[in-house]
C-alpha cells in the first residue's frame, strides 16, 4: 500500500503509482469524499533543478482551471508548497485509457483509416482550445504519450483525452520573453526559439500521425534544414499509405507555419477531404439534381440581366459537372445568337457552399474535339451582388487549357505510329562479325547501333543480348573509369542496365570493351523526334521516376552523377510514361567519364549542349548538374522545343516565352521548379535528392515547390 502525505490524507487516498519523472511522480488516488478516482501529480521542490519546472506547474494548474473543454481531463485543484511540505501537487480526473505511446511500444501500426479517425477526434478538442478561447491555447506538447484513449482492434470512432498542459502557454497572461517547450521530434520548428502558434499543435499533430503509421518516432526520422524527410520511411514502413495522405502530412510538418492550414476549419476540411479519397485541399463537390441545375439555371439567366457586374464583391469557385444546354431555351433570351456556329453547355458549381451554373459558349466544332477530355474541376470566378447573388465567368486561358489538353494529350492522339508503342527490334546484319570487328572473344556481334554508337552481340556461353561500348581513354581516365566500372558491377544500381564484364584491348591497354544489359525500350528521344507532347502531370511522373535513381545512385556513393542526362541518353516505355504509371521502367543509359569526354564521343555536340549546365562547361560536375538537365528534358518534353533553341541570358534560359507560346496550360508551380532546375548557379538549383523529390511531389499535389 502506498503512503498517502499527511498534507492530502485527509481529502485524497494514494491507490497506485502512475508514473514518473525526472521533477516528481503520478498517483492514482481516491478522494475520501466520494470515493472518486483522481489523477494527482507530485512535484518536489527540492528535486527540481531549476525553476522552469515549476513554471510550468503554475502554468499548467492555471490554465486547467479556466478550461472546461470536452477531451480535458477535468481540474480539481492545485496544492501548491501545502504546509511548507516542499511538494507541489496539481489534482484531475483521472482518465482510464491507455496513452497511444503505449500501443506504439506493444508494436502496434495503426492504418490509415484509423490514423485519420484519431486524427478528426483530436481536432475537436483543439478546435474548442482555439475557437472558445482568446487568445487561442496552444498545447505545445502534443505526442503520443500525451493521447489517452482505448483503441480497440477495429473502431469508426474515438473519443481521445489530451493530456499534461505543462508546455502550455497561458494565454490569460502576457510571457516576459519566451520559453522553449515541447518534445525533440514532434515539436515545431519555430518553438526551438520559443515562438508558437496554433500551426505548432498541427506541426506536432502531423508527427504523432506519421509515428502512428511507421512505428517510427519523429526523432529518428533524417532532418534537413528543418524539414523531416519523411517519405522514404513513409514509403518503406506503410507503403499502403494513400498519396492523399502523404500530402496531409507533407502540409503539417512544413518548416514556415504559414504553409500550414491557416486555422482548426481548414485543418479539419483538409482532414475530411482524405477521408472522402480527395486531396486535402479540394473542394468538396457533390452532383446536383436535375431540379437544382434547371432552378439556378433559370435564376442565372435572369438576374444576369438585371445586374451588372461592377464593384460586386468576387471568389472563386469549381466547376463540377457539365451538360449541353437546351437551346430552345436559350435561344427564348439569346434570339440574336446564331446557333449552328455555337454550342452551348451550361456548367454547375459550388462556392461558399452553395451551387451556381454558368452558360458557356463553344466554337463550332471545338465541344466535339474536347467533351470528353473536359478535367474537372475547373476554375472559375464568382462574383456577388449586394444581395448576395452570383453570376460566373471562366477565364479563357481555363479554354485554352481545355482545348490544348483535348487536342495535344498523347493519350488521346490518334495518330501516334503504332511502332513507338512497340520495343526496338535488332537488325542482325549477317556479314557484321565475318571480321571480328571486337578484340574480345565469346561474342558474337549482331550488329553496329549508329543511333547509339555502340555494338550490339550475343554472349556465346549464355546467350545474353548485350551491348558493348567502345572507350578509347587516356591513361588519366582510365584509373576512375575502371572505378566507376566496378562500382556498377558491384551494386545493382536501379535504373541503370547491368553491367556484365569489361576487359581491356590486347594490343591497347587505354582501350576498354564494356559489356553491359541491353535494354529494348525506345529512347525518350524517339516519341519527342515524332511530335509527342506530354502533359505536365505525365512529365511530374517521369521526373519523380528519374529522381528515385538518382537518389539511388548517390546513396552507392555521393560524388556519382550522370552527367549528360538527357532524351538521347533515356529509355523508357512510351505507354507507362502516357497512363502516368509510378512504377514506370526507366534506363539511364549515358556512362561517361567526364563531360568533354562525352561531348567528344557523341557525334552531334549540340544534342549534348543544351543539356549541359553552365558549370559543366568548365569541366566541373556536380549532383546538381544532373537536376539542370533534367530540367531542359522536362522542358523540351513541355514544349517540344529543344533546349539549345531556347534564347539564353548570362546563361539563363528565357524559357517563359515558349511555354506561353506552346504550353500556356503549364502552371505556376511547374514554372518555378523548372526556373530551380536551371538556375545558372548550382547553389541556386535544389541541392538533395530528397529535396528534389519533395519539390515534385509538392507541384504534383499543386503546391509550389
Amino acid at each position: 500500500m502506498i503512503q498517502t502525505p499527511p498534507e492530502l490524507a485527509h481529502k485524497y487516498r494514494y491507490i497506485d503509482l502512475l508514473g514518473e519523472g525526472a521533477n516528481g511522480k503520478t498517483y492514482l488516488a481516491r478522494t475520501t469524499l466520494n470515493d472518486e478516482r483522481v489523477a494527482i501529480k507530485a512535484l518536489k521542490l527540492s528535486q527540481i533543478e531549476n525553476f522552469k519546472s515549476l513554471d510550468l506547474f503554475q502554468r499548467e494548474a492555471e490554465v486547467l482551471e479556466s478550461l472546461s473543454v470536452q477531451g480535458v481531463p477535468t481540474f480539481h485543484e492545485a496544492i501548491i508548497d501545502s504546509e511548507g511540505a516542499g511538494v507541489c501537487y496539481l489534482v484531475q480526473q483521472y482518465i482510464d485509457a491507455p496513452s497511444i505511446q503505449s500501443y506504439l511500444d506493444q508494436g502496434r501500426i495503426f492504418t490509415e483509416p484509423e490514423a485519420l479517425i484519431l486524427m478528426r477526434a483530436l481536432t475537436d478538442i483543439l478546435s474548442q482550445l482555439e475557437k472558445n478561447y482568446r487568445p487561442p491555447i496552444i498545447h505545445r506538447d502534443i505526442k503520443p504519450s500525451n493521447i489517452l484513449c482505448h483503441c480497440p482492434g477495429k473502431f469508426t470512432h474515438l473519443s481521445p483525452y489530451l493530456i499534461d498542459f505543462g508546455a502550455v502557454a497561458n494565454p490569460q497572461k502576457r510571457q516576459q520573453g519566451s520559453t522553449v517547450a515541447g518534445t525533440i521530434g514532434y515539436m515545431a520548428p519555430e518553438q526551438i526559439v520559443g515562438d508558437s502558434s496554433v500551426q505548432a499543435d498541427y506541426y506536432a499533430l502531423g508527427a504523432t500521425v506519421l509515428h502512428m503509421l511507421t512505428g517510427v518516432p519523429p526523432y529518428q526520422i533524417p532532418s534537413e534544414l528543418f524539414v523531416l524527410q519523411f517519405e522514404p520511411v513513409l514509403k518503406q514502413k506503410a507503403p499502403a499509405t494513400s498519396p492523399y495522405m502523404t500530402e496531409l502530412l507533407s502540409m503539417l510538418l512544413q518548416k514556415e507555419p504559414s504553409q500550414r492550414p491557416k486555422d482548426i476549419d481548414s485543418l479539419i476540411q483538409c482532414i475530411d477531404n482524405v477521408m472522402r479519397g480527395k486531396h486535402p485541399e479540394a473542394n468538396y463537390i457533390k452532383h446536383h439534381t436535375f431540379k437544382d441545375r434547371l432552378s439556378a439555371s433559370i435564376n442565372h439567366i435572369l438576374n444576369r440581366t438585371l445586374y451588372r457586374l461592377k464593384k460586386m464583391a468576387t471568389t472563386e469557385g469549381y466547376i463540377t459537372d457539365y451538360y449541353t444546354l437546351n437551346l430552345d431555351v436559350y435561344n427564348y433570351y439569346s434570339p440574336d445568337i446564331t446557333t449552328n456556329v455555337h454550342t452551348f453547355v451550361e456548367f454547375t458549381y459550388e462556392a461558399r457552399g452553395d451551387y451556381f451554373t454558368n452558360i458557356c459558349i463553344f466554337p463550332s466544332g471545338f465541344y466535339n474535339k474536347c467533351k470528353d477530355n473536359l478535367s474537372l474541376p475547373i476554375k472559375c470566378t464568382v462574383t456577388y451582388d449586394p444581395r448576395n447573388r452570383a453570376f460566373s465567368t471562366i477565364d479563357p486561358l481555363e479554354f485554352e487549357r481545355i482545348a490544348f489538353e483535348a487536342t495535344n494529350n498523347p493519350k488521346i492522339l490518334q495518330n501516334i505510329p503504332e511502332f513507338l508503342y512497340q520495343n526496338e527490334e535488332i537488325t542482325i546484319d549477317e556479314h557484321c562479325d565475318e571480321h571480328n570487328p571486337l578484340e574480345i572473344t565469346g561474342y558474337k556481334v549482331l550488329c553496329f547501333d549508329n543511333q547509339n554508337n555502340y555494338w550490339i552481340a550475343r554472349n556465346t556461353n549464355n546467350q545474353r543480348i548485350c551491348d558493348i561500348i567502345t572507350f578509347d581513354l587516356t591513361f588519366e581516365d582510365t584509373a576512375p573509369f575502371i572505378k566507376r566500372v566496378n562500382t556498377h558491377m558491384k551494386h545493382d544500381i536501379k535504373g541503370f542496365p547491368q553491367t556484365l564484364s569489361f576487359t581491356h584491348s590486347p594490343t591497347r591497354l587505354n582501350k576498354i570493351y564494356l559489356a553491359r544489359e541491353h535494354i529494348y525500350a525506345r529512347r525518350l528521344q524517339d516519341y519527342l523526334d515524332n511530335d509527342i507532347l506530354f502533359s505536365e502531370q505525365q512529365v511530374l511522373n517521369f521526373l519523380l521516376i528519374i529522381a528515385n535513381i538518382l537518389k539511388a545512385l548517390h546513396t552507392i556513393d555521393p560524388n556519382l552523377i550522370v552527367g549528360t542526362l538527357q532524351p538521347e541518353t533515356i529509355r523508357c516505355d512510351l505507354k507507362d510514361i502516357l497512363e502516368i504509371n509510378p512504377n514506370a521502367k526507366i534506363w539511364l543509359m549515358s556512362f561517361h567519364i567526364n563531360t568533354s569526354y562525352e561531348m567528344n564521343r557523341l557525334t552531334n555536340s549540340l544534342l549534348v549542349f543544351g543539356y549541359i549546365s553552365p558549370e559543366q562547361l568548365l569541366s566541373q560536375d556536380l549532383p546538381q548538374s544532373d537536376y539542370y538537365a533534367l530540367g531542359a528534358t522536362a522542358l523540351y518534353m513541355l514544349t517540344l522545343v529543344r533546349p539549345y533553341e531556347i534564347p539564353m541570358k548570362d546563361f539563363e534560359l528565357q524559357f517563359e516565352p515558349i511555354i506561353q507560346n506552346k504550353a500556356p496550360y503549364i502552371s505556376k508551380n511547374m514554372i518555378m521548379l523548372l526556373k530551380r532546375l536551371l538556375a545558372p548557379k548550382p547553389e541556386n538549383r535544389l541541392h538533395s535528392d530528397e529535396h528534389l523529390i519533395l519539390c515534385i511531389r509538392s507541384v504534383m499535389a499543386g503546391h509550389a515547390p
